[in-house]
């Protein structure tokens, strides 16, 4: 569940965003303090985005950038060079 200022976030760039011909491909919200979210990864890379925003904690930004270095979403790379 997206806490109430994810939510106020997500919508302000959700409009501006789409706005701006931007398509938004997919919302997921995340549990802060969990050590793993390779299935969430898996879920937005399925959906092939062509960026990713996270507005949640450092702390969970620091294990998604991992994950997503190291490949434990799945095989599939959402950060590219």
């Amino acid at each position: 569940m997206a806490r109430p200022m994810a939510r106020v976030l997500h919508r302000l760039l959700n409009d501006q965003f789409k706005g701006l011909g931007g398509t938004v491909v997919a919302f997921n919200a995340i549990t802060p303090g969990e050590s793993d979210y390779s299935a969430a990864l898996a879920d937005i890379a399925s959906k092939k985005p062509q960026a990713l925003f996270y507005g949640g904690y450092t702390a969970e930004a620091v294990v998604i950038v991992n994950q997503m270095k190291t490949g434990r979403s799945h095989g599939r790379h959402l950060l590219r060079r």
